[in-house]
């Protein structure tokens, strides 16, 4: 073990914990506690900058303008980057829109409450991955298939044992991948997936949290019946060109 970055990491965690936006800093934090990312800068005055070990996605955690400028100029042309703070978004690429998202985290002292539905749920396996390409477009194939050999993607059976839905953990720690077919919508199938996956976090001693766009009024109705809160900063993707 560099028993050097494993300082700078805890040094990084730190100065995150310290921000008064701490719990709105999971998406960073959490993939670096736990080995997902590696830490590529931090300093106290500039902010933080990881990168996703799976998908190579940087994560950006300025402190301010100056910081941000700071992180920008360490990210290289073809990379895709998530910046805590929308604001900051257009130092990085002024002419591209980037994609913004809300981050829901659960910070209730119990567990989350998934309904009265009718399914069983389990962990999905290879054999299951054409029914999720079907159905899910927002991640390459490889990742996919990385998230069903680690057993992070869940399904969900009714009782004649159809699969009906699933969810999934992205490679930063955070709940996604929420599909339920169409023939088997309102019945509360994605209360209660997304209330499992929720539960298997907290039963590791982790806090759920997860993105969502502004606009998507349903998404925003279950994370609020499920008890998770809107934390700051808003999140933004961006693609830098090549």
């Amino acid at each position: 073990m560099d028993t050097g970055y494993q300082g700078a990491v805890a040094s990084a965690l730190a100065l995150m914990d310290a921000r008064p936006e701490r719990r709105g800093l999971l998406p960073v934090s959490e993939p670096l506690r736990l080995g997902r990312s590696e830490l590529r800068y931090a300093d106290p005055v500039y902010g933080v900058l990881t990168q996703l070990k799976i998908g190579g996605c940087y994560f950006a955690v300025p402190f301010s303008e100056e910081g941000a400028r700071e992180l920008f100029a360490r990210i290289p042309a073809g990379a895709l980057v998530s910046i805590a703070g929308a604001g900051y978004a257009p130092l990085l690429e002024p002419d591209i829109e980037p994609s913004c998202y809300d981050l829901w985290v659960y910070e209730g002292t119990g567990p989350v409450d998934g309904g009265a539905a009718g399914i069983s749920i389990r962990t999905l396996d290879a054999a299951d991955l054409d029914a999720i390409e079907r159905r899910y477009h927002m991640l390459d194939r490889e990742v996919i298939i990385d998230h069903l050999e680690r057993g992070w993607v869940h399904g969900g059976f009714n009782d004649a044992g159809e699969l009906v839905g699933f969810i999934g953990e992205h490679t930063e720690a955070s709940m996604g991948m929420l599909e339920v077919f169409p023939e088997h919508r309102r019945r509360g199938y994605a209360r209660a997936l997304e209330a499992a996956l929720a539960n298997k976090i907290i039963s590791e001693g982790r806090v759920p949290y997860g993105h969502v766009a502004p606009g998507n009024v349903a998404s925003r109705a279950l994370q609020e019946r499920l008890g998770l809160t809107i934390a700051r900063p808003r999140y933004c993707w961006i693609k830098r060109p090549t």
